[in-house]
């Protein structure tokens, strides 16, 4: 099947959810325009910003630098460092010539808890340094999963609002933010030749969820910002 977009090159994934088929470079494209669309409809990142970018050694970790470096580029007054927290994201950073902030090695058990443990240990690490903003290279998925563990749990144990992460309910200093977040995990992997094969058994379903009804993570991802919103708004409502 030909590409919908340039109509010469072969197409390697089907978008269900748009009805889009892509070549390679198409995706890479696409991807791009999406990660640049979000940052400036969300006013995630400013020109002038000093980040911290947070590696978590998650497989969608080099094309993730790849694409974000790609586009901040353009902004040379943006000044990026990293925290590594896996020996895998030593790696990538040296891959990438990224300046290494600090080397701190995450012990948690589960994915959610690294990703949780990794933006507390990224806050302490900002204190004193100028940071402006901080980096999570966390994708659609990642997001949904942890509004789906906060249902398990019966209280998230962190919300992604617009792009930015709230551990529980509450904005943190610096700011995290996640540009990603409305790119699916297995478009990103492809970038890189790899097809996605969660093991984490929420990721597992959530996958299962989208074969069955694309979609449903963007749905998913709509409705519980709402629900985030509207509860917030009751909140302040019953204070005055």
């Amino acid at each position: 099947m030909l590409c919908t977009s340039c109509k010469q090159r072969e197409a390697i994934i089907f978008r269900k959810y748009s009805g889009e088929h892509l070549c390679l470079q198409c995706l890479r494209r696409s991807l791009g325009k999406r990660l640049r669309q979000t940052v400036g409809k969300f006013s995630l990142l400013r020109e002038d910003d000093r980040i911290l970018l947070v590696l978590l050694g998650f497989e969608t970790e080099r094309p993730a630098v790849e694409i974000f470096l790609d586009m901040e580029r353009n902004f040379p007054g943006v000044v990026i460092s990293c925290l590594a927290v896996s020996r895998d994201s030593v790696e990538t950073a040296k891959e990438f010539e990224l300046q290494i902030e600090d080397i701190s090695i995450s012990r948690s058990s589960s994915r959610w808890d690294h990703i949780i443990e990794a933006s507390k240990q990224a806050i302490q690490k900002s204190i004193n340094k100028d940071f402006t903003k901080i980096v999570l290279p966390l994708f659609l998925d990642d997001v949904v999963g942890l509004f789906l563990l906060g249902a398990l749990r019966n209280y998230p144990p962190a919300w992604v609002i617009n792009g930015r992460v709230l551990l529980g309910d509450r904005r943190t200093e610096p700011p995290i933010i996640t540009p990603f977040f409305r790119i699916p995990t297995e478009e990103i992997l492809l970038l890189i030749g790899k097809n996605w094969e969660p093991k984490d058994k929420i990721l597992q379903s959530i996958n299962e969820l989208e074969n069955e009804f694309p979609g449903s993570r963007f749905n998913i991802l709509n409705s519980y910002r709402n629900l985030f919103l509207s509860q917030k708004h009751r909140k302040l409502m019953e204070a005055i």
